[in-house]
């Protein structure tokens, strides 16, 4: 087996953070969930509201931790093995920062409402065709994930591209201060944590604020890529030209978009798109269909090419692109009698992510003649009008075959549906049993919910009776 590759010392570790060394150990990883330690990893005791990372840091060191970042002593472990800071979360912001200033990676920025996890691991599929590429581990895209996953970031790596997220203003502006990304996608805007906005214009300027951190690359300029089809592209553009970003590309079905989708035909699996960019016309496939998955596409496609890559060459990596669990992935599970497809894109939910992925399971069961069944749970953080949203799902299902739904905001879908399509649990483990004896061989099944609403445990617990990638 191959050594592994030194990430920290415990000198360099501590001239990130100003401090002086403590033991000779070597790092191979960081951590700040003692769980997730493995061997060779550097601990971060983070105290947040609800855990303490102190309270874990022997735990941390007996699944093979080398050392631990603290802020105050822990009794009973070695002076060795604690690396002292004035404050873990500032401490792991400072390794981040260290991690930054050493790379010469292509450091590229992913937010927007919806698709951002999709579009970062496309982009990471696709710049592993060129070179070594460091991406944000499933979605620690917060004041958290973020710093840990540069922090993770090896020295040699030629790409880097990190998930931003956020709920309130402001918490952008502090991820792309700290990613300093040479590339900046905005996937979409749309009525997402509406909770914490006045307006979806908020949520856009809140979007827009990754723009503030763009830097110029070696090789080329700061470049911001915009959704050219979405309402707020003009007020995107103006952030973009208050900022002075040195280069703007657009992607969408819009004639002036430069990286313009021009068609889309369904395959019996995925679909072939036809795109444009700068006059050059040339296809590729998907795993997946959808228009949504396909503009995804062309926002990665325009940050290869802002990267000045090959784009062609690389949209060929498409076809083998990987669907993440709780993002589309497809199961065959067991039903009384047989088997039934499970599409799990249980991971989250939004009212527009709701609208398409409803459309997308009428539209493919009509096509394969199977009854569509919606498993549905609430989607969360839409404010004052969360049960508005919820209602105006109904229209969407008239071509579902069978809707169940749980939760509270839930049960505004289910009440404006026709008695004989619909059934209603509490929440999802409630919901469970009913969908176990109404489900039948042959059906087509989509589950979907807010991550709060626990719909992924549904889809597991479908999953585990007989499950068939």
């Amino acid at each position: 087996m191959a050594a592994l590759e030194t990430l920290w010392t415990a000198a360099e570790a501590a001239q990130a953070l100003g401090i002086a060394p403590a033991g000779q150990w070597q790092a191979q990883g960081v951590s700040i969930d003692s769980r997730a330690v493995a061997e060779g990893d550097l601990f971060i005791a983070i105290e947040g509201e609800h855990q303490d990372g102190h309270a874990y840091v022997e735990d941390a060191l007996a699944r093979g931790a080398v050392a631990a970042m603290v802020h105050r002593d822990v009794a009973g472990v070695p002076v060795e093995k604690q690396l002292h800071v004035q404050n873990t979360n500032e401490g792991l912001n400072r390794l981040a920062e260290a991690a930054r200033a050493r790379s010469d990676a292509v450091v590229t920025g992913v937010t927007g409402s919806v698709g951002k996890t999709g579009a970062k691991n496309a982009l990471n599929y696709l710049l592993q065709g060129v070179g070594k590429a460091h991406a944000t581990a499933g979605n620690l895209n917060n004041h958290y994930g973020l710093p840990l996953t540069l922090a993770r970031m090896k020295r040699e790596m030629a790409f880097a591209v990190l998930e931003m997220g956020m709920n309130h203003a402001g918490e952008i502006r502090a991820l792309t201060a700290l990613a300093r990304p040479h590339i900046a996608i905005i996937t979409h805007v749309d009525a997402v944590h509406l909770e914490f906005f006045d307006s979806v214009a908020g949520i856009a300027a809140a979007k827009a604020e990754i723009m503030e951190g763009l830097e110029d690359h070696a090789d080329f300029p700061a470049t911001v890529i915009l959704p050219r089809d979405n309402p707020y592209f003009d007020l995107l553009l103006q952030h973009a030209g208050q900022l002075e970003v040195p280069r703007i590309l657009t992607f969408g079905v819009h004639q002036d978009a430069d990286m313009r989708m021009i068609s889309l035909k369904d395959q019996d699996v995925g679909q072939e798109v036809a795109a444009q960019i700068r006059g050059r016309r040339f296809t590729f496939t998907l795993p997946q269909q959808g228009k949504h998955h396909a503009l995804n596409a062309l926002a990665t496609l325009c940050a290869v090419d802002a990267a000045g890559q090959d784009v062609e060459k690389l949209a060929e990596r498409l076809a083998h692109l990987p669907v993440a669990e709780g993002r589309g992935a497809e199961y065959q599970i067991a039903v009384e009698g047989g088997t039934a497809t499970l599409i799990d894109d249980s991971y989250n939910a939004s009212p527009v992510a709701m609208q398409v992925a409803l459309q997308q399971l009428v539209k493919r069961a009509k096509k394969e003649g199977k009854r569509s069944v919606a498993i549905l749970g609430d989607m969360l953080e839409l404010g004052k009008d969360a049960a508005q949203f919820h209602r105006e799902l109904a229209p969407l299902c008239d071509g579902v075959g069978l809707v169940l739904t749980a939760g509270d905001l839930m049960e505004r879908l289910h009440q404006a549906l026709p008695p004989e399509k619909t059934c209603h649990a509490a929440d999802a483990k409630a919901l469970l049993a009913k969908v176990q004896a109404l489900l039948q061989p042959g059906d087509l099944v989509l589950v979907k919910g807010s991550h709060g609403s626990a719909m992924w445990q549904l889809a597991k617990q479908l999953c585990h009776q007989n499950p068939q990638a």
